[in-house]
């Protein structure tokens, strides 16, 4: 804490860092170094990587507040029976103002609202225009503004995400609007991604080689989600009253078609890299199921590579009929008529079939240069 980045040098064992503390110049190396240095990353400028643009950028205010009471909501139609407003995420695609309202930890709310393009961005943060705009959806509640702020959302990925030893993770190496809730997310799979395979190569002897397939995993996966973002930002962001109307109607159209879709639907299987690929389900996250104790399936079997199998014989392998989750490993497992699955540390499917054979070509796959298909 304290300290800022100032510049680098890698060579071919390690990554030298630069940083400005307490008013002295200091330096430390690395066997790696991994950017999660935000949006602005100076680690990504001073290397020279660009960013792709997915073509959104829009200016909204966003507000943190302290509320004493229930949020004051319109009259809403279709709203599913039983839903709580006050402990849901709620688009307003209102083409007078479109806005977010998000619930937080106890009486923590977070209120989005879109600036119209006639609006200055440091005019809307005056207290008395946050006010205004807050205080519509809580009437005589008392509450309190702890910060407001005005943001970019963007649709941004960076061209490059590993020049050498150093890697870009989180905000550095791709910006997606929140319309789905996925920003944090990305970035802790970005870092679980690198995390095992960095702990492979120095705790299991791994081929370093193994690293380069970070991008080729993530990049996909990420743009995947950040194009249904926008996608869904242009839906939300739009302020002509005709046309919402047009989109409000195919909107309802479409939902009638549907059920019980999610934004993790969204997530697409990684297709290339540290995969069985050509086996049933490579690449797919696996299931998390809850036991019949309460705790979720990871509180059992532990972290790191996991496999289980339909019936004994393999050392290590968690069989499936035992698990206190109601059948569910087993049903997947089942479902796609294969013998064992190899979990990744980082939750995603190796591969399906034989345990025998999912563990030699993992060993195998560990120990040699990675061949990346595009």
């Amino acid at each position: 804490m304290g300290a800022e980045f100032t510049s680098l040098s890698q060579g071919d064992d390690g990554v030298t860092v630069t940083y400005a503390q307490d008013g002295a110049q200091r330096s430390l190396t690395a066997r790696w170094m991994i950017a999660a240095d935000g949006s602005r990353s100076s680690v990504r400028k001073a290397l020279g990587v660009k960013l792709d643009d997915l073509g959104f950028e829009e200016p909204w205010l966003v507000v943190d507040a302290e509320v004493e009471g229930p949020v004051t909501f319109p009259d809403l139609t279709g709203v599913p029976e039983g839903a709580d407003l006050q402990r849901l995420s709620v688009m307003m695609c209102d083409p007078n103002r479109p806005a977010t309202v998000v619930p937080g930890r106890r009486n923590h709310r977070r209120w989005e609202f879109m600036l119209l393009p006639h609006e200055d961005d440091a005019e809307m943060m005056r207290e008395e225009n946050v006010a205004a705009l807050v205080g519509a959806w809580m009437k005589d509640v008392p509450h309190k503004v702890v910060r407001a702020a005005t943001y970019r959302f963007h649709g941004l990925v960076a061209e490059q995400w590993q020049v050498g030893r150093v890697f870009l993770a989180g905000d550095a190496a791709h910006q997606t609007p929140p319309f789905f809730g996925q920003g944090m997310c990305h970035g802790l799979r970005d870092v679980a991604n690198l995390a095992w395979k960095m702990a492979a190569i120095v705790n299991d002897g791994a081929d370093e080689a193994i690293l380069t397939t970070y991008q080729p995993e993530r990049d996909p996966h990420v743009r995947g989600v950040i194009g249904a973002a926008v996608a869904a930002g242009r839906y939300i962001c739009e302020l002509d009253p005709a046309r919402a109307a047009q989109r409000d109607a195919s909107i309802r159209a479409q939902s009638a078609q549907k059920a019980g879709e999610t934004a993790a639907d969204l997530i697409p299987a990684i297709s290339t890299g540290f995969v069985a690929r050509g086996t049933p389900a490579a690449g797919q996250r696996f299931i998390q199921p809850i036991l019949t104790d309460g705790r979720k399936l990871d509180d059992l079997v532990g972290q790191g590579w996991r496999l289980f199998v339909r019936d004994g014989g393999t050392d290590g392998a968690v069989m499936a009929s035992d698990l206190p989750d109601n059948g569910a490993v087993l049903n997947w497992l089942v479902d796609r008529n294969v013998d064992a699955v190899l979990v990744r540390p980082d939750h995603y499917v190796f591969g399906t079939g034989a345990a025998a054979d999912l563990l030699a070509l993992r060993d195998a796959m560990l120990r040699q240069k990675q061949e990346i298909a595009a």
